[in-house]
């Protein structure tokens, strides 16, 4: 089998079972239960009552007793706690017809279980579903489930919803489930990095499949063991008459799948695709990315790779250098919404965490968050969290309190551990957001995602920024962080233009609208022929120019970015009229005919039919 040693490191604690824990002798003095005997008495409990209100309400006293008294060193504790809480929260939320029975059968399985507490979210998944879909995979598979507990969690969690996706003018749909567990449950050891070991949140992004079993076999036979499956967007010839002239595809006509599409070749979105679904086949994690130049709209590849003894996102291949510079967009298999192909980069801190690590930094910002909550009840209340016993506490006396600041330090240490759990970091920005942190708690936290995520992760650090600094009162500050951020990111002049934007809107809404135009202007300038955001910036530019009274100056503004945009390569019209060129100078003749100079609008016209090939709009009569 081709086990990457990416993964070595995960094996044992993967495969280590829980300890049983012996019964006492019958005269033995009691003792107070650890914390991971009271995680399995209320999760037994559930299982014989399926009081689901209950157990979460003692689950939630558990963590918040961990979170006082237990230090973070102390793995295994804070995992058991966080499994309580984390399977009673969906329980409460997926309110099932049978909460006992699933429960029961989730503990005959603790491997599986654990990963799925820990990979479903409740705002995000249909949990009755994630749970059906557990028992047909429990009922087909029995303990092979829990001997692929990222799998199993994976299934669950990405085939809760159809999966339904269009490939330009083809459309794809999800392979079914169970088929996919037996696909690669029975070529585990053809799989690139096999799948026994690898973690839930990384195989959401293999068994979204879309091709048929048969397809995927037929990849598997072909390119089992690829170590850089992104290149083989390259393997598919580009079918230029149909991006130059409009001409039917000819995978289209002849029917689309991966053997066909490497027989017949297609464009961008089909040389993605077939990288990306080979990947599948083999058991790497790939994701088809999207993006806009200043011309035209683009399709590449996203993979897993292994990068010596660790692994990453490689977000290069097909990623021609127009688009170097370009966010790119990727659907989140998990939730089917779109989410910067960052946030997928982000899940590589965590792939050499074991798992207790994982779940442990995952309960310590739901702690953490417990304890913010016992906070705006006027701070540490008795009754709100009773003490627990010195050996369930492992301290006999408390290493936090409920003060909101404790309950930063907690996001903080939880952040260090797994540096790719994401929601910690949104737990943040949300926090900011609901003005629960002070000014210099938002200014110390943007310099800690900016230092900790800018140099590997620049769009999840500008995503994360967002929440932070749009809840600081004053303009200035907020104004003088982002120019840092965008000194810092200048390269990337998509993150650069988006500050500016970011900048000019802030300026609108403190009505100080010459800055405003500044920003505004800084992005037409330097930006125009990056992306689409020059668009926008003309838009927000001639609306001030509206306020200001000075409407003359709109045609002007116009014709001047109008002659800094680069000519588009010549292609079909439906990829034509996606260019800066095209709807910059659609624009100016529109301006033009309006004003009553429609000599200039007409040369203007034939200007871009020529460049083009596109007609704009016929004049006025």
């Amino acid at each position: 089998m081709l086990l990457a040693c990416v993964w070595v490191c995960l094996a044992a604690t993967l495969h280590a079972q829980p300890a049983a824990r012996p019964n006492p002798p019958a005269d033995a003095p009691a003792v107070a239960p650890t914390v991971a005997q009271k995680a399995d008495a209320i999760l037994t409990q559930l299982a014989a009552d399926g009081d689901t209100a209950a157990a979460h309400d003692a689950a939630n006293q558990l963590l918040l007793q961990t979170a006082i008294y237990r230090p973070t060193t102390a793995t295994d504790a804070w995992a058991e706690a966080g499994f309580a809480i984390s399977l009673t929260r969906l329980f409460v939320k997926a309110e099932l017809d049978d909460p006992a029975a699933v429960t029961a059968r989730l503990l005959a399985r603790p491997r599986a279980a654990r990963e799925l507490a820990y990979l479903a979210e409740p705002q995000g998944d249909d949990l009755k579903k994630v749970f059906a879909l557990f028992l047909k995979l429990d009922d087909a598979f029995g303990p092979d489930t829990d001997a692929f507990p990222g799998l199993t969690a994976a299934l669950c969690v990405v085939h809760d919803r159809p999966i339904t996706r269009h490939i330009n003018e083809n459309q794809v749909s999800a392979t079914d489930p169970l088929a996919l567990f037996r696909y690669y449950r029975d070529h585990e050891d053809k799989m690139l990095f096999g799948v026994r070991d690898v973690p839930g949140p990384l195989l959401v992004w293999v068994v979204d499949s879309t091709e048929p079993i048969p397809q995927m076999n037929w990849a598997l036979d072909e390119y089992a063991g690829d170590r850089a499956v992104g290149r083989r967007f390259f393997d598919i010839d580009y079918d230029d008459n149909h991006f130059r002239r409009g001409a039917p595809k000819k995978v289209t006509q002849a029917g689309f799948s991966l053997s066909n599409i490497r027989k017949f070749g297609g464009v961008c979105a089909d040389q993605a695709y077939f990288a990306v679904q080979v990947g599948k086949a083999i058991g790497v994690p790939t994701t088809y990315t999207r993006g806009r130049d200043g011309d035209v709209s683009h399709a590449w590849v996203g993979y897993f790779e292994q990068r010596g003894r660790t692994g990453g996102w490689n977000f290069s291949e097909g990623r021609y250098s127009t688009y170097q510079g370009v966010r790119g967009i990727v659907e989140h298999p998990q939730f089917g919404g779109a989410v910067d192909d960052s946030l997928v980069s982000v899940l590589a801190e965590a792939i050499t965490l074991p798992p207790p690590q994982r779940y442990a930094a995952a309960a310590m910002v739901n702690g953490a968050l417990l304890l913010n909550a016992v906070a705006s009840q006027d701070g540490f209340d008795p009754h709100v969290v009773k003490p627990p016993p010195p050996q369930l506490a492992g301290n006999a006396h408390p290493l936090r309190t409920a003060a909101f600041e404790d309950g930063l330090v907690l996001i903080q240490q939880a952040l260090a551990i797994d540096p790719g759990y994401t929601a910690g970091w949104f737990s943040v920005a949300d926090l900011a957001e609901e003005g629960k942190l002070t000014e210099a708690q938002k200014r110390k936290w943007a310099e800690s995602v900016t230092r900790l995520c800018g140099d590997r992760y620049p769009d999840f650090a500008v995503l994360i920024l967002r929440p932070i600094l749009a809840s600081i009162d004053d303009p200035d500050t907020q104004h003088k962080i982002w120019d840092n951020a965008f000194s810092q990111f200048r390269s990337r002049k998509d993150l650069a233009a988006e500050i500016r934007m970011i900048q000019g809107k802030l300026w609108e809404d403190h009505d100080q609208y010459a800055k405003a135009a500044d920003a505004y202007e800084d992005v037409i300038r330097k930006f125009a022929n990056d992306g689409p955001f020059v668009i926008d910036a003309l838009e927000r530019f001639e609306a001030l120019l509206d306020r200001a009274g000075r409407p003359e100056r709109i045609p002007v503004l116009y014709r001047e970015t109008f002659r800094e945009l680069d000519l588009p390569d010549r292609m079909a019209a439906m990829f034509a009229d996606q260019s800066n060129y095209y709807r910059v100078g659609s624009r100016y003749v529109d301006l033009l005919e309006s004003t009553g100079d429609t000599r200039t609008a007409g040369r203007v016209r034939a200007e871009i039919t020529r460049a083009t090939g596109l007609q704009v709009g016929a004049p006025d009569p």
